[in-house]
């Protein structure tokens, strides 16, 4: 996933938990239709087009404007491409509507409506996109008046009340907005990382573990569950033996190791203390002995501590979410079952259910 993908996502997911993407989709889309009426409007005005050709794209503008607000606003969210599509066609939409307009100080203040494009691209699309919206913006406010002082005959400073603003809304009011947003933004995902994360070792704890089980059936409705617990063997006795620090060390090399073992889409939790879990999706249930093998082996290969395991899985079809609370309890009598045998051990259940 791109950087401005990234940033597409967590601000629709934000805007989606708030209940204000259909607000925001009326806004920008009453926006593209008062952009339209202005279109309109400049057609019959003096500083406005002149000329056949000009006042044809100028409607063609004014008709496009019209589409897109009516896609805004009837239309579902759009996706990152579509996003990325939208601010490139209102950027040349704006673009074209200033170059045609009949004097300097009109194409000026068109431009100045990028600004909203360019805090949209702040909001959704993230810094790339905007440096490349700033580039833009920023040339043609130095194009459209260098080519005034060339052909209309004015100098730079009669227009300076016109592009220093505009070129301060365009560009560094964007810049300004795209800080604040980026620091909300990681300052917002830290704590969302510290809410669902286990701060020791890295991996989920139990909120991080009930927030991903959902997304883990929704990607696989037809799977194996797989559930692993994992407990370290004697660990007090550790502990007092070699002192905290030594048994945090080791909560932190067992989580580096099932980080390390597990697929991308598996889920690894410490469900606290010295109890770990690993949550799988397998494509057959011939899958399940082998994947719990990996886990035991790598377990295994750690110096200076053991542990017990306990494995428990099930087939289901558009499984529940609460499937997964269920096998974990099989999983953690599996678990104990092995501990009492005198640990350093794995208990299978097979297929729970």
């Amino acid at each position: 996933m791109t950087v401005g993908q990234i940033e597409h996502q967590f601000t629709t997911n934000a805007l989606g938990a708030a209940g204000y993407l259909r607000r925001i989709k009326c806004a920008i889309g009453a926006i593209c239709l008062a952009a339209a009426g202005l279109d309109w409007a400049l057609l019959h005005h003096p500083l406005g087009p002149h000329g056949t050709p000009s006042r044809v794209i100028m409607a063609l503008c004014a008709a496009s404007s019209v589409l897109v607000g009516g896609w805004w606003i009837f239309g579902r969210w759009p996706s990152h491409r579509a996003t990325l599509a939208f601010v490139v066609w209102a950027d040349i939409g704006l673009a074209v509507t200033a170059v045609i307009t009949s004097s300097p100080e009109t194409r000026l203040c068109a431009i100045g409506s990028t600004t909203l494009i360019g805090i949209f691209a702040a909001f959704l699309l993230g810094t790339r996109v905007l440096a490349v919206h700033c580039a833009a913006s920023a040339l043609l406010v130095v194009g459209i008046t260098g080519y005034s002082v060339a052909f209309d005959h004015l100098g730079w400073f009669d227009l300076f009340p016109f592009y220093i603003p505009v070129l301060i809304a365009t560009v560094i009011m964007p810049i300004v907005i795209q800080t604040i947003v980026e620091g909300t933004r990681r300052a917002m995902s830290a704590t969302t990382r510290q809410a669902f994360q286990d701060p020791m070792t890295g991996l989920h704890n139990r909120r991080g573990l009930e927030q991903s089980v959902p997304r883990l059936l929704h990607r696989h409705p037809t799977t194996t569950v797989l559930a692993v617990v994992i407990d370290v063997d004697q660990f007090k006795q550790l502990n007092d033996r070699w002192g905290h620090e030594y048994g945090d060390a080791a909560l932190r090399t067992i989580g580096e190791t099932l980080r390390s073992t597990i697929r991308s889409g598996d889920i690894a939790v410490r469900l606290g203390g010295d109890e770990f879990a690993v949550i799988a999706a397998l494509d057959h249930p011939d899958n399940v002995a082998g994947f719990v093998e990996r886990v035991r082996s790598a377990l295994c290969a750690l110096s200076g501590i053991t542990v017990s395991i306990g494995s428990a899985a099930q087939h289901v079809r558009h499984g529940d979410p609460q499937i997964v609370d269920e096998l974990l309890r099989h999983a953690d009598r599996a678990m104990y079952a092995s501990k009492s045998r005198g640990g350093n051990q794995l208990q299978h259940v097979a297929y729970a259910g």
